[in-house]
């Protein structure tokens, strides 16, 4: 909320609203001025502002002809819309609607007009528009206008025409007349945004009605915008020319998400495959070398070579699960087996197997159990997998001769498992990317460890899959805590 110009343009600095409300006739620095600064600033010229007015919409379309930000929009050719709307106060006249309080249930403005300072004169390339209207003489009207303009032009006198002619060609835009006899507009918008063939369609209503009421039902049914039957060709072609390559831009991104979405299963599968095939030789070289280290033959040097085998292998098959893990994520194919467990029962088992670890740094492991005996409901192993990754990355990060610390309790939402380390700590630039895919951090392994990246995300995922969720407290050079809070059964 702002009461003159130079509070809204504060506001709008501090908040970056999605759309102005913006009164033109303000004193000192008027809505005029006020837009004009918003646009010549590059944070906030991308905001779209409504211009409440008294006065007629000719008088602020001159005056908003002298507010001219860089044109932006697909291509280049965009719409610069200066004022996107202006619409005009309860009680002032413009040709075409009364004056007069609209009804209680709708909005204070009588009536909007879009405002900009384009060449609409320019069409959008091959747009076909469908123009519906049971006057003939309107169809002409309408029709001869945009066809001047470059537009391939489909007209139909009535709803059942417009529907069945859709099925011949389907269009780019649809324009089309509000009150008609038999089948209305309204009913022939909720049929094109019933169908998915249509219903991506932009539909501007063409209209002599001053109800209110009217207008606002055919927002609700999906239009995107409407005119009134006092044809301007500048603001006709204005309003079609905007649709259309706003409907350009929503096929573009369309068809670049299904592209998008093409190469990430083809991404996934060829992950899947990879680690999968690796799967099977590292764990044969992984079982090979823990025999060989078990032959009592095996001379002091040979040992030590044999180990370093095994403690590689062993870290590449990490790397392999983690990728699998993720592929399983990826595509949904990761199987949850929910069932009550005692959380403190599981939590003790995993630090039986990491308390070797910690001991090659000299780190110690405690367990705080505050909460005493409590069920979840969880899968055993992907809880299991939860909780050694965010035990496993404590002792990776904390240097030698620390101790790390685990404990439980119960909080209003459920009960937690806090793992604390007292590592370097986390900058808020790494919590901020802490839980994305191949992360990359500032701290680093302190015994040279390696890291994928992925097992925070993969935990963030299984933890949410569980209908639990995970955070971490940090401060730089104040060590981390990684928080897992599972609901009580």
């Amino acid at each position: 909320m702002a009461t003159n110009g130079l509070e809204a343009l504060e506001q709008a600095e501090k908040h970056h609203p999605d759309l102005i409300l913006m009164d033109m006739g303000m004193p000192e620095l008027d809505g005029h001025a006020t837009t004009r600064r918003l646009k010549a600033n590059p944070d906030l010229k991308h905001i779209p502002v409504i211009a409440v007015t008294a006065s007629s919409f000719r008088d602020e379309e001159a005056k908003a002809r002298t507010i001219r930000p860089r044109p932006q929009g697909l291509g280049g050719r965009g719409p610069v819309a200066s004022l996107a709307r202006v619409c005009r106060k309860p009680g002032s006249t413009s040709p075409g609607v009364r004056s007069g309080s609209p009804p209680e249930n709708v909005a204070e403005l009588s009536c909007c007009h879009p405002l900009f300072t384009v060449n609409s004169s320019s069409p959008v390339p091959s747009s076909n528009v469908l123009v519906v209207d049971d006057i003939t003489k309107n169809l002409q009207v309408v029709g001869t206008m945009l066809r001047n303009a470059g537009y391939a032009v489909t007209p139909a006198t009535s709803g059942a025409e417009a529907l069945k002619g859709i099925r011949v060609r389907v269009p780019d835009l649809v324009l089309l007349d509000l009150m008609m006899p038999e089948m209305d507009g309204l009913e022939v918008c909720r049929r094109l945004k019933a169908d998915a063939l249509t219903q991506s369609i932009p539909v501007i209503f063409l209209t002599a009605s001053n109800e209110i009421e009217h207008l606002v039902k055919g927002f609700e049914v999906g239009a995107v915008d409407y005119m009134t039957k006092h044809f301007n060709a500048p603001e006709l072609l204005a309003r079609v020319r905007t649709h259309l390559e706003l409907k350009q831009a929503r096929d573009v991104i369309f068809r670049n998400g299904l592209e998008l979405r093409r190469l990430n299963d083809e991404k996934n599968e060829f992950m899947g495959i990879a680690a999968h095939d690796l799967w099977s030789p590292l764990n044969a070289v992984k079982g090979y070398s823990e025999m060989v280290l078990e032959d009592p033959a095996l001379g002091k040097e040979n040992v030590e070579l044999v180990q370093k085998i095994h403690e590689a292998t062993a870290r590449i098959a990490e790397m392999v699960q983690n990728l699998l893990d993720a592929n399983r994520i990826e595509r949904g194919e990761m199987q949850l087996h929910l069932a009550p467990i005692d959380l403190a029962a599981g939590v003790a088992a995993v630090l039986e197997t990491q308390h070797s670890r910690a001991a090659a740094k000299r780190q110690n492991i405690q367990l705080q159990n505050e909460a005493g005996s409590v069920t979840v409901l969880a899968d055993a192993t992907v809880l299991t997998q939860v909780i050694e990754n965010l035990v496993s990355n404590a002792v990776k990060y904390s240097p030698p001769g620390k101790t790390i610390y685990v404990s439980l309790r119960r909080s209003s939402e459920g009960t937690r498992c806090e793992v604390q380390d007292e590592g370097p700590g986390l900058s808020a630039e790494d919590q901020k990317k802490l839980f994305g895919k191949f992360a990359r951090l500032t701290a680093k392994p302190t015994g040279g460890e390696h890291s994928t990246g992925l097992g925070l995300s993969i935990v963030k995922k299984m933890v949410e899959a569980m209908n639990g969720r995970v955070w971490c407290e940090s401060e730089l050079g104040r060590g981390a805590t990684f928080i897992v809070e599972f609901p009580t059964t």
